[in-house]
């Protein structure tokens, strides 16, 4: 069942032609000349460069551990007297 159509466009644009917005599904009629060259070719793009590995450096952990015991109360400060 084939998709249905885009939506119409806004008012005032111009219509698009129906080859833009409708995809060929169909397969290709292919010689063998043209299907062992495409093939080929997909070998070749499969033999091709791969991407590394991404490393991840995950700098949302707090750098130093807490320790409460170095915690020391400081001393409430007075308010100025006017």
């Amino acid at each position: 069942m084939p998709a249905p159509p885009p939506p119409p466009p806004p008012p005032g644009h111009l219509p698009l032609p129906p080859w833009l917005w409708s995809a060929n599904t169909e397969k290709p009629n292919l010689n063998r000349s043209e299907q062992h060259g495409r093939n080929a070719l997909l070998s070749e793009i499969g033999k091709g460069a791969r991407l590394k590995k991404a490393v991840t450096n995950d700098r949302s952990a707090p750098v130093a551990k807490w320790d409460p015991s170095t915690i020391t109360p400081c001393s409430r400060r007075e308010a100025p007297s006017s």
